[in-house]
């Protein structure tokens, strides 16, 4: 069955396309100012008073390991590397001397937001209150994301629908 919606369609389609590739820039821009902060914090004596960091991680549409969009948070150890890594260190890779190891925190549940205090958990002292307030603008995000996603998944459907013979 043909309805001659189809163009629209699929224009409706590549609207919601840019919509959630706005939310993946908003998203990044959001992990991109905690990552700021914390460099300018690099200097002082208390920046990093715990052995992990977080990091928000964003992913995208079509990203590696992603189907759709996600921004979660992450937390980040350094370690020092295994012998191997330290025979590349001495033929002159610096990096090779230590390896970052990333671990997912779950957000639980169904909701957009992680709970509070899984993220004071691992976070520093003077990057609480950041965090949370970026958790807080990235939970808006994800909300819309989902959202759009939601209409993604029925407006593909209506047109398997409408092509169907």
């Amino acid at each position: 069955m043909r309805s001659g919606f189809e163009p629209r369609l699929d224009a409706f389609m590549d609207m919601l396309d840019e919509h959630e590739d706005q939310c993946v820039m908003q998203a990044q821009a959001l992990a991109e100012r905690l990552m700021d902060a914390r460099k300018a914090r690099r200097n002082e004596p208390d920046w990093q008073e715990r052995g992990g960091s977080l990091a928000l991680r964003v992913r995208g549409r079509g990203s590696k390991g992603s189907g759709s969009f996600r921004a979660e948070w992450v937390v980040m150890r350094r370690v020092t590397a295994t012998a191997k890594d330290l025979q590349l260190a001495r033929k002159g890779d610096p990096k090779a001397k230590y390896r970052t190891f990333y671990t997912t925190l779950p957000k639980g549940g169904r909701n957009n937001k992680y709970p509070d205090s899984r993220l004071l958990k691992h976070a520093r002292d003077w990057e609480a209150e950041l965090i949370l307030e970026i958790e807080s603008e990235v939970a808006e995000v994800r909300k819309q994301a989902k959202i759009i996603a939601d209409l993604r998944s029925r407006t593909a459907k209506y047109i398997a629908y409408l092509l169907e013979d």
